[in-house]
């Protein structure tokens, strides 16, 4: 999977190495870019969480959950104050298999800490429409 975080969030990376070493994510995640967790929304860039499914999650029926910790940015001050809304673009979920017709190909990691290569988009991925709401888009004070 390939979740696009923009500037207005990050992912610790740091925060990820932890979870991990401590089994708290079952999953390899790769963070993409330069991820300053100090610096404010007007001075950072997006970067992308790449996360390698472990073999049971392959087992999945008809849902995969996917949880990782992130954080709002803070925002520039704004006279009067209130509220700025970060939004997450849906996520894409990636495959790779030998003989699949190539469609819509973009570039990530082979695998966990590995070199780039093609991998296909699949493009029925549907998100719970109440997941919307509640997980793409925030709201963060300025």
């Amino acid at each position: 999977m390939d979740q696009t975080i923009p500037s207005g969030a990050y992912v610790d990376p740091y925060q990820i190495e932890e979870y991990q070493r401590a089994n708290k994510i079952p999953h390899k995640i790769q963070i993409i870019g330069d991820v300053d967790i100090e610096a404010a929304q007007p001075n950072a860039g997006d970067h992308r969480v790449i996360v390698f499914f472990n073999e049971s999650a392959m087992e999945f029926k008809d849902k995969l959950n996917i949880e990782f910790p992130f954080h709002l940015r803070y925002h520039s001050a704004k006279s009067g104050g209130g509220s700025v809304v970060v939004n997450l673009k849906h996520p894409m979920l990636l495959v790779r298999c030998n003989g699949m017709m190539p469609t819509d190909i973009v570039k990530a990691p082979c695998c966990y800490m590995c070199d780039y290569c093609d991998w296909n988009i699949i493009q029925s991925l549907k998100v719970e429409s109440s997941l919307l709401s509640k997980l793409f888009v925030m709201k963060s004070p300025l």
